[in-house]
């Protein structure tokens, strides 16, 4: 037979609103890691809280360069994005060429990063962007970036970051 009959297919697990879905780690200077277990429905609220902050929406094009082990590029740069619809530009290989080389080709609207990964960027030798005007939100989280990188960056761009907070434990947008 060319089919497989109902009672040998079992039903997909049900996933209820509190059931834990990952176990993130963290560190809180204690000297070992703490896990953070998030429910889906962490995941839910996380995913809207990042989307109505942050400002998505459909269409824009978010360029991911951070490793997705952290909670805050999983959340920030992948699941809210695509969970409206949104593209996400995956840079394989996140050296300096080729994250310029990506804004360059793609035009993203939306750019998430770490104070010393904005650092590096500033720092680097761009001559392929100037003009970063296609960019509609960039945010910056994971530690607090200082004025005046903040002020470097919206001089030599035109960039307005806004700076996110958050917890592993609750998820990392608030």
């Amino acid at each position: 037979h060319a089919y497989v009959e109902a009672s040998f297919i079992s039903p997909p697990p049900s996933h209820l609103p509190h059931d834990i879905v990952s176990i993130n780690y963290t560190y809180r200077g204690y000297g070992y890691p703490l896990g953070a277990m998030l429910t889906q429905l962490n995941y839910i609220h996380g995913i809207e809280g990042c989307v109505q902050t942050v400002g998505l929406h459909p269409g824009q094009s978010c360029l991911l360069v951070l490793p997705l082990s952290h909670v805050y590029s999983l959340m920030g740069s992948l699941l809210a994005p695509l969970s409206i619809g949104s593209t996400v530009i995956i840079v394989r290989n996140p050296t300096i060429c080729n994250f310029w080389n990506a804004v360059s080709q793609y035009h993203p609207n939306v750019l998430t990063g770490v104070p010393c990964l904005y650092t590096r960027f500033l720092r680097s030798e761009n001559s392929v962007v100037d003009d970063l005007g296609y960019v509609e939100n960039a945010i910056c989280g994971g530690s607090l970036m200082s004025m005046s990188l903040y002020a470097e960056i919206y001089r030599r761009w035109h960039l307005s970051l806004r700076q996110g907070y958050g917890l592993t434990e609750c998820l990392p947008v608030v």
